[in-house]
């Protein structure tokens, strides 16, 4: 059902929930929301359960997972940069990055998704497995902006589909890189 389909009743519910888990994390407290859509693959998975916690901006980093409010919804990306714009993030499944959003706009971090009733720390950037994914996202991020900003404007859309595909040995290095330090316990 699309937003302008929803009745008042429900616009009006969902507005009250955003400014609640916004105001909650303002306050310092941590919340737990379910995700929804497939923009985090395979890091987040639709109907995971994750745990936020409040975030300064001075306290993130590049590669941290972070909950950013627009309008009318929250969005869970991966932060690639900080540019003179603001704020950049990308999902993990996505080709193309976000726009850039002001500081205020950030108003949490992941730190944990629970799956199978454990919660497991999410992988940061100080992790190995962080540094792969966030390596990989900056990777596809700069190969799609290539393809947006050199092309002639009729090929820009059909070929960013294909920064995912010229990512894809990359991917699959990385995900080889992942099972090897998972068999070997690194983090």
């Amino acid at each position: 059902m699309s937003r302008s389909a929803l009745p008042t009743s429900d616009v009006t519910y969902q507005a009250a929930a955003l400014q609640m888990a916004c105001t909650r994390l303002q306050q310092g407290q941590s919340l737990v929301v379910r995700v929804q859509g497939n923009s985090m693959l395979p890091l987040l998975r639709p109907g995971d359960v994750v745990r936020v916690e409040p975030v300064s901006i001075n306290g993130i980093r590049s590669g941290d997972v972070l909950l950013v409010a627009y309008p009318h919804t929250l969005l869970m990306h991966r932060l690639i940069a900080h540019t003179a714009h603001g704020w950049q993030t990308k999902g993990d499944n996505r080709s193309l990055p976000d726009a850039p959003v002001p500081a205020p706009a950030i108003v949490g971090r992941v730190v944990a998704v629970q799956r199978q009733s454990h919660w497991h720390p999410l992988a940061t950037p100080a992790t190995w497995r962080g540094t792969v994914q966030t390596t990989l996202s900056r990777l596809e991020a700069i190969l799609a902006t290539t393809a947006q900003h050199w092309l002639p404007a009729p090929l820009r859309r059909p070929l960013t589909p294909l920064a995912a595909v010229a990512a894809l040995p990359f991917r699959l290095g990385a995900h080889m890189l992942l099972v090897v330090a998972h068999r070997e316990g690194l983090r």
